[in-house]
């Protein structure tokens, strides 16, 4: 009789075990670091949107490069067939990155020359470090943008809705985080925008369908942000790779980075 506990409480140990093992051995694959030289000659558009880049920055003194870091990948549970690396690809005047099956804790960064960009995005920090033009940036997640731009154009594209009228994904959000800017044009067909530092920004515009949030660091500021309806809810650019249109990258990151803990 009193076999019965000994043996149940052995077999819980090794099946504690075999589950520690497991998400062990999920973070066994080391992967190099690598650097991906960019040719920026021509182009206009830039696509990270399936790139699992987390930060752009933009300046005459660093390589056009993006660099992910080394580390230990995690394996997917379906990740059987063989892991294909990162990649960046020039169309016309279009150069889109992909992250392939490449997933490893730290911060893709991308590196880009000063000029004038239409950015295809999806969670990233943007940091001009160099005076820019223009700027339009399509975003389908979480963005912030912090430095000087003559005029910068920011569109929160919604993610599609579920048959029960939800969001697969987190809502796009936008922070303002500071910069010198002759304007600032925003559609927002969802989501929320945050402003911080507008102290050097002229003219601000903000097209907003009616439930987007809209919060500001200074109450005073306020008066300065020209808020206007949204004539026409803003649609996934045709050019989304693949189902781009249907994935939530930055949300499944996070949620394999936190498994690990």
């Amino acid at each position: 009789m009193r076999i019965g506990p000994w043996v149940l409480g052995t077999g819980l140990l090794l099946l504690a075990a075999g589950v520690v093992t497991s998400r062990a051995d999920a973070w066994d694959t080391l992967t190099p670091a690598l650097t991906i030289p960019l040719a920026m000659r021509g182009i206009d558009t830039i696509d990270i949107r399936e790139s699992g880049i987390e930060k752009v920055v933009v300046s005459s003194a660093v390589p056009a490069q993006v660099h992910y870091p080394g580390g230990r990948r995690f394996a997917w549970l379906d990740d059987e067939k063989q892991a294909t690396p990162p990649s960046c690809r020039t169309t016309g005047a279009t150069l889109r990155c992909e992250a392939g099956t490449r997933f490893v804790p730290g911060t893709p960064t991308m590196q880009l020359p000063p000029g004038r960009y239409r950015l295809l995005v999806d969670d990233v920090a943007i940091l001009a470090q160099s005076d820019l033009e223009s700027v339009a940036i399509d975003a389908h997640g979480r963005i912030s943008w912090s430095g000087p731009v003559a005029e910068l154009d920011v569109t929160l594209v919604p993610p599609p809705r579920t048959r029960k009228g939800g969001y697969p994904c987190s809502p796009p959000h936008f922070a303002f985080d500071g910069g010198r800017l002759r304007s600032l044009r925003i559609q927002a067909g969802a989501g929320s925008l945050d402003f911080d530092d507008v102290s050097e920004v002229g003219d601000i515009e903000v097209q907003a369908a009616a439930d987007v949030r809209l919060q500001v660091a200074q109450a005073a500021d306020i008066a300065r942000i020209k808020v206007l309806p949204l004539a026409a809810t803003p649609a996934v650019a045709a050019d989304a790779p693949g189902d781009a249109r249907h994935t939530c990258g930055g949300a499944a990151r996070a949620a394999a980075l936190a498994a690990m803990d």
